[in-house]
């Protein structure tokens, strides 16, 4: 699954903050355990893992990484499709693969707009390193759904993986383009 880079800064956080919770409490001696040391720790903790937090969601807004997780998300979604393209249960439909292509057209539109400078060809060619990698990693493989797309059989573990991809691509559009959101009375 292309976990976003969002996603896994925000859990490295969650892991940082539980392990300097752990930390701090074993480094509290019986002599400091008073009531006033231990809330002024806890204290501190909250702020450094607020800190770690906004960190990782700093980087995950950066016109750079968001395009890299674009790519991954385009990337996935067209293997998803592929695995079951002529199957009577598929991931993914042609209308599907065609909006998350406009989407991931949409976004680089829009970050190009807010940095001219993107070397997408770049991004591209990472993103494309980074999901061959996934491809070839057991946990990701056996944990995300990403196995069973790859092995082109239909699951719910499968279903969810390239929903996942779908949806990620179409909430950053929404948030590029807040327009599309709204349904157009067609009527």
């Amino acid at each position: 699954m292309p976990y976003r880079r969002a996603y896994t800064a925000l859990i490295s956080a969650v892991a940082l903050a539980a392990s300097i919770n752990i930390t701090s409490a074993q480094q509290i001696s019986p002599a400091e355990s008073s009531g006033a040391d231990v809330v002024r720790r806890m204290r501190e903790n909250q702020a450094e893992q607020q800190r770690a937090i906004e960190e990782a969601l700093a980087e995950a807004a950066k016109p750079t990484t968001m395009l890299l997780d674009a790519y991954r998300n385009y990337l996935a979604a067209r293997q998803c499709f592929d695995s079951r393209t002529g199957f009577a249960l598929v991931y993914l439909t042609p209308q599907q693969m065609e909006e998350a292509k406009a989407q991931v057209k949409g976004i680089e539109a829009a970050l190009l707009q807010k940095e001219p400078s993107l070397a997408t060809n770049e991004r591209w060619e990472t993103a494309n390193r980074e999901e061959a990698a996934a491809n070839d990693d057991i946990a990701e493989l056996v944990y995300t759904g990403r196995g069973n797309v790859k092995e082109r059989t239909y699951t719910e573990q499968g279903r969810r993986f390239c929903a996942t991809a779908t949806g990620w691509l179409r909430e950053r559009y929404g948030d590029l383009y807040p327009d599309s959101r709204t349904m157009k009375k067609d009527f």
